[in-house]
């Protein structure tokens, strides 16, 4: 049964985590949301995370804590099955948005979304390399939608 539900679960990790024709152009200024409900780190793992994501989105030339209704999200959950120890990490973009509706209604949308299932031997080590990886596709997709 165990292995049924790891084979799922990394059968929707491939699939989810497949590079959907998103786009990220003009998306310049963002504000930056982490949540951790992992419980593997403590609140000074938590801020060096932080500032490490900060630090990169900066790098590639984001503008962080603006006036834009644009939130990065980035979300950790882990999940025990029996001896093993699985997380789903996602990684999301929130933008306020017009519909297309007859009376265009101002919302909230998600326009972007990333998602990892990984299955953990070494909890933290493996869940810092996802995020890093998730930051990596995210930033490598904003930079030729900039093109």
């Amino acid at each position: 049964m165990k292995k049924i539900f790891l084979s799922l679960v990394m059968l929707y990790s491939l699939v989810s985590g497949a590079l959907i024709p998103y786009t990220l152009e003009n998306l310049k200024k963002i504000n930056l949301y982490y949540i951790d409900k992992s419980g593997l780190f403590s609140k000074k793992d938590q801020e060096l995370i932080k500032s490490e994501i900060r630090n990169k989105l900066i790098k590639n030339g984001f503008e962080l804590h603006a006036d834009d209704p644009s939130t990065l999200v980035i979300i950790i959950k882990t999940i025990n099955t029996d001896d093993t120890l699985v997380a789903s990490i996602s990684l999301l973009v929130g933008e306020e948005v017009i519909t297309k509706r007859e009376k265009n209604i101002e919302t909230m949308a998600l326009t972007f979304h990333l998602n990892k299932f990984i299955e953990l031997d070494e909890p933290t080590i493996e869940i810092k390399e996802s995020i890093n990886s998730m930051l990596g596709d995210f930033i490598k997709l904003y930079k030729e939608d900039m093109e």
